[in-house]
């Protein structure tokens, strides 16, 4: 069983494609005793840290990837380029094509929108 925690709805980021340019929604975060209440409710084999929110932003992200490594696999999704812990797969979202270079050797996801296309195309010169 995959179990996919969402730790904070909060971001630091402004990606042209996030829900937050229509929603609002109270900021908050997922406190540490309900994240480890789901890990061993569940028992999962894989643990997504990921959502609407800026994973690596929550005070208690760290202990979390302790705690959630003990039992399964880790896997998050974030634009936080600099964030580099001990996790089972780290997938890094990118806006567009141009910050390639800040996460080479990582997997990467991207959104392409009619917004970031042309920029994308030209940035890099990839796409015909």
């Amino acid at each position: 069983m995959n179990v996919q925690i969402e730790l904070t709805n909060r971001c630091p980021f402004n990606c042209e494609y996030c829900i937050r340019n229509f929603w609002n929604a109270k900021p908050r975060d997922i406190p540490l005793d309900k994240v480890v209440d789901v890990i061993e409710t569940f028992d999962p084999e894989r643990i997504v840290l990921y959502g609407y929110g800026e994973p690596t932003i929550h005070r208690d992200v760290k202990e979390i990837i302790r705690i959630a490594k003990r039992r399964s696999e880790v896997v998050m999704v974030t634009r936080n380029y600099n964030f580099r812990e001990d996790i089972d797969l780290l997938i890094y979202s990118i806006d567009t094509l141009s910050d390639l270079e800040k996460v080479e050797g990582y997997p990467v996801s991207m959104i392409i929108t009619k917004e970031n296309v042309e920029r994308s195309q030209k940035r890099q010169g990839r796409f015909t």
